[in-house]
């Protein structure tokens, strides 16, 4: 399988760092769908089944976790990886991630070797770094 096969959902509010994922992915050769808000991210859900989601929380319009309920909720997402992004991770943050089943995190910032690595765990199964 090439990484083309593989499909990225980044939910982000279009910033610098959301822009720097959408094109570093697309440069490895991912197909991503990016979106800048849970609106958006819902109805892409509804249509298409990403293998990866990412997400920086920090939604004006919506209780953070929200959408991640939503993702646990739908029976065909349940087991789809989802990594989140944040600047703040702490006693009450990482409960909620155990609670949502959230399979890894990232303080930002971060470094991109990071997060491939883990892109790499949960999407292909493997410790590659790209």
């Amino acid at each position: 399988m090439n990484q083309l096969t593989y499909k990225i959902l980044i939910i982000g509010d279009k910033d610098d760092i959301h822009l720097d994922l959408v094109n570093h992915f697309n440069a490895l050769g991912y197909l991503v769908f990016s979106v800048k808000n849970t609106t958006e991210a819902v109805k892409l859900l509804d249509s298409r089944l990403p293998d990866l989601i990412i997400t920086k929380l920090s939604f004006p319009n919506m209780d953070e976790f929200k959408i991640l309920k939503y993702f646990r909720k739908k029976s065909n997402d349940s087991l789809i990886p989802i990594i989140l992004l944040s600047t703040k991770i702490d006693g009450i943050m990482i409960k909620k991630i155990i609670t949502y089943n959230i399979n890894n995190y990232l303080r930002i910032p971060f470094k991109i070797s990071e997060l491939n690595n883990i892109v790499n765990e949960l999407i292909k199964g493997d410790k590659a770094i790209n």
